[in-house]
């Protein structure tokens, strides 16, 4: 095949070239030639994210045609992909801004009240379900000084539980009739965004591990213990029940219960907080606490989950103060 035979069929690198060279000859004819349109009074140039008029392919992907052929609707769009979120967690209500250095996307966005934000379709203006507000005070885009409020459109929204992001694509129409498409993948920072459904803690410090009386009285072979840890960012309520008559802690397994039985956590008593995350006094409903030790030092295997699905691992080892004199 000659090189000229790629002015029929491009092919290869030849063809490559040869489309290039074809463009650069044909751009001074092709601006002749412009000088000659007269658009109509009511045409419509669509535009991209830079205020410059868009390429062949996107002026086709983007014009809608009346019956008879004529422009109905092209609009400007911004392609954007989003190198940053941060949101505010309200309980089923979350608010999430999307940044890139140039463009500024916030939601207000409504779900589920969940340890995170749960995956699923985000439409907007929906009454129920999975749905993004409109107020324009919270749900807006941004360019520069100028806000623009969010008329339709949806986010697909999926928590990638193994790789522990958000893996969000966005498609909206603003106000103004403009068209957002845009894309993020990675995590959301602020307190009730972390995707986990196990959270392994690792025990650097030990503020506290003591063994004191409830406030509601204690009862023969009740261990109530205090326990603190990461400069005091978890805190745990443990009820642990022995048998009557035993006076320190007994090595063994302490599965999660509600009646005060022997070798059970007592869950009506027991909960944890932990406030890097927003998780404040959550009670347990299922796990247990394996217990051993060794002269006066104990050590505490923890594999619990709370009421509201999330699970605690850790383990620690240390003197419990006041073990066998609970104040």
């Amino acid at each position: 095949m000659s090189f000229f035979e790629n002015t029929r069929k491009p092919v290869g690198l030849g063809g490559k070239i040869m489309v290039s060279m074809m463009n650069f000859g044909h751009s001074a004819m092709a601006a002749w030639g412009l000088r000659f349109l007269q658009p109509a009074p009511d045409a419509i140039a669509a535009m991209d994210e830079n205020d410059e008029l868009a390429g062949a392919m996107d002026l086709l992907q983007e014009l809608m045609l009346k019956p008879n052929g004529e422009a109905q609707e092209i609009v400007k769009t911004y392609n954007v992909a989003f190198t940053s979120a941060e949101g505010t967690d309200y309980g089923r209500n979350d608010n999430i801004t999307f940044s890139d250095g140039n463009y500024t996307l916030a939601l207000d966005i409504y779900g589920e009240d969940y340890k995170y934000t749960k995956s699923g379709t985000y439409v907007v203006g929906a009454e129920d379900g999975y749905y993004i507000d409109t107020n324009i005070n919270y749900t807006y885009f941004m360019k520069g000084e100028e806000k623009i409020g969010i008329q339709s459109g949806a986010m697909k929204l999926n928590a990638n539980t193994e790789t522990q992001k958000y893996e969000i694509s966005m498609e909206f129409i603003l106000e103004d009739g403009s068209k957002v498409n845009a894309t993020y993948e990675g995590e959301i920072s602020g307190k009730g965004f972390a995707i986990f459904d196990e959270l392994q803690i690792q025990v650097n410090s030990i503020e506290e591990l003591i063994r004191t009386l409830p406030t509601n009285g204690a009862v023969d072979g009740q261990c109530y213990l205090k326990v603190a840890f990461n400069n005091w960012d978890i805190e745990m309520r443990l009820d642990l029940r022995a048998a009557a008559g035993e006076k320190v802690l007994p090595a063994g397994t302490y599965n999660v219960g509600n009646d005060g039985a022997v070798g059970t956590l007592d869950s009506k008593f027991s909960n944890i907080s932990v406030y890097s995350y927003g998780f404040t006094s959550r009670k347990f409903k299922s796990g247990k606490v394996e217990v051993t030790k060794s002269g006066e030092v104990y050590t505490f295997k923890i594999d619990l989950t709370d009421t509201e699905g999330q699970r605690y691992v850790c383990t620690f080892t240390s003197k419990v103060t006041d073990m066998d004199n609970p104040q």
